[in-house]
């Protein structure tokens, strides 16, 4: 039995979320450029995750040089999920991008901070174990930081 084979296509119908993900939540987000990030759909059975983000290397880099990350969505079943969730998802891997990682030359130049315990625990603290509360995404940074915007609480960690 052959395995069916794994797709991977651009998906330009992202970007609004994209954009809309920066818009609510602009000074968390502050460093991020969005017009340098692509976005690409996995159609697969299965997959490891909702969505991840990596770095734009070699061979990648070679063929869309204007890009410094890549966020692969798994499309098969991203699409169905609800508008508040799939934002939800696009700012956990946006909080992935350190605040020089588009700065050519930077030590942080395309790399990815990793999940750690306080990354996980503090999304998990304003949306929910569960994400019950995820449609308090929709709210952005007024609804996530009660004391007034700043950074995620968490020490950079790249690799």
């Amino acid at each position: 039995m052959g395995r069916k084979p794994k797709i991977l296509k651009i998906r330009e119908d992202y970007r609004p979320l994209l954009i809309k993900t920066k818009k609510l939540f602009p000074t968390v987000l502050s460093h991020v450029k969005t017009k340098r990030i692509a976005l690409a759909g996995l159609y697969a059975r299965r997959s490891g995750h909702m969505a991840r983000i990596h770095g734009n290397r070699k061979p990648w880099s070679l063929l869309i040089k204007h890009y410094d990350y890549i966020i692969e969505f798994w499309s098969t079943r991203f699409d169905d999920k609800p508008f508040s969730y799939r934002m939800f998802v696009m700012l956990h891997e946006l909080v992935h991008i350190p605040p020089d990682g588009q700065i050519k030359g930077s030590p942080g130049y395309r790399r990815c901070m990793k999940h750690d315990v306080n990354d996980f625990g503090f999304l998990r603290e304003a949306y929910g174990i569960q994400l019950e509360n995820v449609k308090d995404v929709l709210k952005g940074e007024k609804g996530l930081l009660k004391e007034g915007p700043q950074r995620f609480p968490r020490e950079e960690n790249i690799h």
